[in-house]
């Protein structure tokens, strides 16, 4: 049997192709509390900045309240994880591999080292740059959500993530997701990038 291959490698022009029917194919529950919570958890975390190491903590542990996670902080890292942080909302900088692997490492579960942790914490923070990186996601897109190679796939996810956004016929994607979204109750704004992440996340 001939094996299907993986979003992540496909050329980006079936890449958009591919996120257009994910966009017309989720199915979305009018009952989900993951997106119910999301636009007021959004709303407190966005009114914390600009971003300190009491409001940096306040939101690592807000963001996994949200999900069934224990999240571990390696307190002796927060201010350099903080010196990561806020250049990237103060000054649009982009974090790197390299950060996400500080980032990871500062902000763990019970598993370790956490690059959904670190996404999470940066989507909260900045939702039009970032996207959430998590089980399923990673799934969808065809690589694997943790271990050592983590950092790297989430990276090339969100510049992928970016480059859809910049296109139009993933932003129609977009749009298509969006209005299905409202008419299941769930009408408040969303960025790009969190519907492009959706569209990975939600189930077929």
């Amino acid at each position: 049997m001939k094996r299907k291959t993986k979003i992540h490698s496909l050329p980006f022009i079936r890449q958009v192709q591919k996120i257009g029917r994910l966009a017309a194919s989720r199915q979305i529950n009018r009952n989900d509390r993951y997106l119910e919570v999301y636009p007021e958890l959004l709303q407190a975390v966005q009114a914390l900045l600009p971003l300190d190491r009491p409001k940096l903590m306040l939101t690592a542990h807000a963001v996994f309240g949200w999900m069934p996670t224990q999240l571990r902080v390696n307190t002796g890292q927060v201010n350099t994880a903080l010196n990561i942080i806020k250049p990237i909302l103060e000054k649009g900088m982009d974090a790197s591999v390299s950060d996400l692997v500080l980032l990871a490492s500062t902000f763990q579960t019970v598993k370790g080292n956490s690059v959904v942790a670190a996404s999470k914490i940066l989507h909260f923070l900045a939702p039009a740059r970032f996207p959430i990186w998590d089980r399923l996601v990673a799934k969808t897109w065809g690589l694997q959500p943790s271990g050592p190679q983590a950092p790297n796939n989430y990276f090339g996810f969100t510049q992928a993530c970016r480059q859809f956004a910049l296109d139009a016929n993933a932003k129609q994607a977009c749009a298509i997701l969006r209005q299905q979204l409202a008419q299941a109750g769930y009408a408040y704004p969303m960025t790009d990038m969190r519907l492009l992440e959706l569209m990975f996340f939600l189930p077929p």
